[in-house]
């Protein structure tokens, strides 16, 4: 998937090119991500790869919707 996400609560198994916004994230084992992580809560499985950066913020969903 390339494309920005945004979501209340994200497990990512896959691909992901873009921005993500999402107050609790999980990267599996699977997960192959590029691009920067916007969160409150970040999970990273080992061997899951994570090209980016990661930001906490307490309730990033609501900011974007302002």
């Amino acid at each position: 998937m390339e494309d920005d996400v945004v979501a209340e609560e994200l497990m990512i198994g896959g691909y992901v090119k873009g921005a993500i916004h999402a107050n609790r994230v999980k990267l599996n084992r699977t997960a192959v991500v590029e691009g920067d992580i916007f969160h409150r809560t970040l999970a990273i499985e080992e061997n899951a790869r994570f090209e980016g950066t990661s930001r906490r913020q307490e309730n990033t969903t609501d900011t974007l919707s302002s």
